[in-house]
């Protein structure tokens, strides 16, 4: 099931959702742009992006210079490239805070955990979004701390805590239902059906789906949310053993993420409607599913869904009596999986998103402290 890195396009709506402002240069404006380009062609943004950096800092144009880096960050993080993505989207999010740009200095932190959450660094993941929900509560800035609350939920999802995520996809639900957002809407209740179904609650899920599917398509584009939902519609079918609809959801899905070029996504479609061929006993049809998504994960390093790609191989070779592809994918599912070291990233994660807690806890008790006083 999708969990991470595949709602960065999604969640890349609402983290840099503003548009240019009135005050802003030419120039500023066009890196604004650079950040949207560096999603489906990362290497025009870096390369726009490179331009007006070099620009920025001949004429001291830090706001420039800011925005700049932001698009080069988000480029080289669509290339696959956290090395050079994260060090350029810190140097914005320092930028903007010299600047006493606070929203742009939380949306940044935000694409800072969205970044690290698809690379599987949970830990950092978490920090940023603390750090993004101080700054957005300052501000009171609601959108941001629905987001704030909708990555903590996913967070907590990733560790199994599913309770605790349901009740922060519900709070996220509620304040961007609040503020008439219905994109976003969309988009956390795809969450909280993930967490649903993890919860062996498939019923839930469907009932969820129910009422935002109406909502989906009476909007005019949104394909990357109406897709999204596809795709939560496929797995909740998977999990009732309806292989036939839950195929059917899944390939509306994958056509349009591969129309948009949306690699990620495509990729991730792949192995979805592989793994339900497999069910449906067609297996040169899930072969070719499958393979193509591990090529796609691998060239563009992702590295958080490849050991699924590869059990889901190693299950097909089996039922097809091919023990020993089976047991080379096993193998390899196994190293994938060493890979990754996620116990100890839960734990320390954990740790962190318990000083959250503790911290919010604390400011929600300190008015009513003061009240008494006074």
């Amino acid at each position: 099931m999708r969990s991470l890195v595949t709602v960065l396009l999604m969640i890349f709506i609402i983290a840099d959702q503003c548009d240019a402002q009135a005050n802003d240069s030419v120039s500023t404006a066009l890196a604004r742009k650079a950040f949207k380009i560096s999603v489906q062609k990362p290497d025009s943004g870096i390369a726009i992006a490179n331009k007006y950096i070099q620009q920025a800092q001949s004429t001291g144009d830090k706001k420039l210079e800011a925005f700049a880096y932001k698009a080069r960050g988000w480029g080289w993080w669509h290339k696959g490239m956290g090395d050079k993505a994260f060090p350029d989207l810190m140097q914005a999010a320092q930028l903007f805070h010299q600047l006493h740009d606070q929203n742009n200095e939380t949306r940044t932190y935000i694409n800072l955990a969205l970044a690290y959450s698809g690379n599987s660094q949970f830990i950092n993941s978490a920090r940023y979004l603390v750090m993004a929900d101080s700054l957005a509560r300052k501000m009171n800035d609601l959108t941001m701390i629905a987001e704030s609350q909708r990555q903590m939920g996913i967070l907590y999802r990733e560790q199994g805590q599913y309770v605790r995520a349901v009740r922060y996809f519900k709070e996220a639900s509620k304040t961007y239902q609040a503020l008439h957002d219905t994109v976003n809407f969309l988009g956390v209740n795809g969450s909280l059906c993930i967490a649903y179904l993890s919860m062996s609650k498939p019923d839930s899920s469907l009932a969820v789906l129910h009422e935002c599917m109406p909502m989906a398509y009476a909007l005019n584009g949104a394909a990357y949310e109406k897709s999204m939902l596809q795709e939560r519609l496929g797995d909740t079918y998977f999990a009732l053993a309806s292989y036939n609809k839950a195929l059917a959801a899944y390939d509306i899905a994958y056509k349009t993420f591969k129309a948009t070029k949306s690699e990620a996504d495509m990729a991730y479609e792949a192995l979805n409607l592989g793994k339900t061929l497999i069910k449906l006993k067609k297996y040169p049809e899930a072969e070719n599913y499958l393979m193509l998504s591990y090529r796609i994960n691998d060239s563009l390093k992702i590295i958080n869904y490849t050991p699924d790609v590869a059990g889901q191989l190693a299950n097909l070779f089996k039922a097809e009596g091919n023990w020993r592809k089976a047991y080379s994918w096993l193998e390899k599912q196994g190293a994938l999986l060493d890979s990754l070291h996620l116990a100890t990233q839960n734990e320390k994660t954990a740790q962190l998103q318990a000083k959250y807690e503790a911290v919010k806890k604390e400011k929600e008790i300190a008015p009513s402290k003061l009240g008494k006083g006074g």
